[in-house]
């Protein structure tokens, strides 16, 4: 962390256990396949936050979210985990959901709307698996996992405002230091988002 003392002199210090520190940050206008986050997961840290916002170049298609490790995907067919939420629209509300069993990838969203009102919002916890620091878990969960919330506009059936909550599982113990996230057509039309990670 970056502090200024009572004579006005800049100094690093460790950050605090506990704190949230964030760790990247990005945003572009330029059409983009696919958002690669590497090298970004480290011994130091127990848990990330991912915050951002992201709207495609088509309709109708999902977002999907994968660990990496070394600059590549990690594409064994063991992730794990659903979604369950709610829509409105018009007058009607109701609920909603999707699922993936041994797919060698997690889902976010679906049915992504491209127009611009309502993009693409996500809140996802992340829990790589490591084997070392503050970021051990081994020996209780041999796995790489996350919990996300989003919020977005679903081109199902004409249009509606929906909101999904979930998790997803990998369980696979390679150590991942990083993700992709990436629209199942076209391209991420534009996006910015920022990771941070709890110390401690």
């Amino acid at each position: 962390i970056l502090q200024t003392n009572s004579s006005g002199v800049l100094s690093f210090v460790d950050a605090p256990s506990g704190a949230l520190v964030k760790l990247v940050q990005a945003h572009s206008l330029s059409d983009v396949s696919v958002v690669n986050v590497d090298s970004i997961f480290s011994s130091i840290y127990s848990a990330y936050r991912l915050v951002g916002t992201f709207k495609t170049t088509n309709s109708s298609v999902d977002a999907r979210f994968r660990w990496r490790a070394s600059s590549s995907d990690l594409s064994v067919s063991q992730y794990y985990g659903s979604g369950r939420g709610g829509y409105v629209k018009g007058s009607g509300a109701g609920s909603t959901s999707f699922s993936d069993w041994g797919s060698s990838y997690a889902r976010l969203a679906q049915n992504l709307n491209n127009n611009n009102y309502n993009a693409l919002q996500l809140d996802i916890l992340l829990y790589p698996y490591n084997n070392t620091g503050a970021g051990n878990i081994g020996s209780i969960n041999n796995a790489s996992s996350f919990i996300f919330h989003n919020n977005y506009w679903n081109d199902a059936s004409g249009e509606q405002q929906e909101q999904v909550s979930g998790g997803y599982t990998y369980t696979q113990t390679t150590v991942a230091d990083g993700f992709a996230l990436y629209p199942t057509a076209g391209d991420w039309d534009g996006y910015n988002y920022a990771v941070f990670g709890y110390k401690g």
